[in-house]
């Protein structure tokens, strides 16, 4: 009871505090939990829909207490009524059949410049393209969509985005035979662009540069057993002719066949020509020495100052001897991921504080405190994370002793 009272006269105190403030609001409802959601949305949320100028939303219970029913089409379309809203920051667990319904009500909000979309579909392979011609021109600056994206789509999706810096895509998804015919558009805010490559070939990803990307000046790409993109030629007259500004590349490409590894390790070498060497762009191949695998990845190393790094304990490294003492100076957080160690071509992470061990089996060939040795200052270490199942106690304790600045151990 007395808790209660304490509770409602802080929520009458609080209340009228809000009313005597003219300030935007900026509400993260993620954390909040059920059982206060309906008194915040009464007291908080309700009166004050014109002032929040940022609103992510992420529990279902939530999202169906403030935004009633609880249909995905419908919770967008409330949005409208938040006149201040500049940031969104969506994830919806609804499975949905076409994803048009999620961007023309995004689209409508007059003053929205960051949105992180997430959604779902059942079948990533079969996401429909969008159609644009229903919607108006988009104030968003800067969109990042966690969800699949048709490459088909980008047409129509930049004439309404002509305000656009940022743009990140953590699954586009294309067709290796399909041929789309873009007309240019131009970008010239655009400077930022990721995006995780699905079923693209070089020749489409090439068509966007040409068509959309002249301005940027930031490209990071990722791709998964297409060796399209292991050619550094035609990266170099597409860098030259199209992306005159560019001034950070990254790319990370892996690759689980024969044939990936055996491209990679007879074209890795022309990504060391004078091209690459006068941009300061650099690459690392890392592949798994084993007999049975030919799990591998060919990436760029300091082309944009990583701080964090993966680091694979059994693969090789095919890389020259400038980075292993120069190119990863920057990396201050290392992933170690691997059940052998292998100790030729070591690449050396002097300023690492924070580390994480993955992928750790029951049965590992090697001492895994000589191999951390051999690539970190383990003195130097305040924070320690083991993500892994079968991590022998022994090795934890061992690993405690050798880092006598640990301030963080998960």
């Amino acid at each position: 009871m007395i808790f209660t009272m304490v509770s409602f006269i802080l929520i009458i105190d609080f209340k009228i505090s809000l009313i005597n403030l003219n300030i935007p609001f900026q509400i993260n409802l993620s954390t909040i939990s059920k059982s206060h959601v309906d008194l915040y949305n009464k007291n908080v949320f309700q009166p004050n829909k014109h002032r929040i100028n940022i609103l992510r939303l992420s529990n279902p219970f939530t999202i169906e207490l403030i935004f009633s029913p609880p249909c995905l089409l419908f919770i967008l379309k409330h949005l409208i009524h938040l006149p201040k809203l500049h940031t969104l920051i969506p994830s919806l667990i609804d499975y949905i059949l076409n994803s048009a319904i999620i961007f023309t009500q995004v689209f409508c909000l007059k003053k929205l410049k960051y949105c992180t979309l997430t959604y779902r579909v059942k079948d990533n392979k079969n996401v429909l393209s969008i159609d644009f011609d229903q919607y108006e021109q988009s104030s968003i600056e800067y969109l990042i969509i966690n969800s699949p994206f048709r490459y088909e789509s980008f047409q129509k999706l930049f004439i309404y985005l002509s305000k656009l810096r940022h743009l990140s895509i953590n699954f586009l998804l294309g067709s290796n035979h399909s041929q789309i015919d873009f007309y240019p558009t131009e970008l010239k805010d655009l400077n930022y662009v990721f995006f995780d490559l699905h079923s693209i070939h070089f020749h489409q990803f090439e068509e966007l540069i040409k068509h959309f990307f002249h301005h940027i000046k930031v490209l990071r790409i990722s791709t998964f057993n297409d060796s399209s993109y292991s050619h550094a030629k035609q990266w170099e007259e597409l860098t030259s002719s199209s992306m005159p500004n560019l001034h950070i590349f990254d790319m990370n490409n892996s690759y689980t066949t024969t044939m990936h590894r055996f491209l990679y390790l007879c074209l890795s070498g022309q990504f060391r020509s004078k091209f690459w060497m006068e941009k300061q762009w650099f690459f690392d191949h890392q592949y798994d020495c084993h007999e049975s695998s030919n799990n591998g990845i060919f990436y760029s190393t300091n082309s944009y100052r990583r701080k964090d790094h993966t680091f694979h304990l059994q693969f090789d490294h095919d890389i020259d001897s400038y980075l292993k003492k120069h190119g990863f100076k920057s990396v201050k957080h290392i992933n170690v991921c691997g059940k052998r160690a292998v100790n030729n071509s070591v690449i050396y992470f002097s300023n690492v504080i924070e580390l994480t061990i993955k992928n750790y089996g029951k049965i590992y060939y090697g001492s895994m405190l000589a191999a951390l040795h051999q690539i970190l200052a383990l003195k130097q270490l305040k924070k320690l994370i083991i993500d892994c199942n079968d991590f022998p106690t022994q090795q934890v304790i061992n690993l405690i002793c050798l880092t006598p600045n640990l301030r963080f151990l998960k």
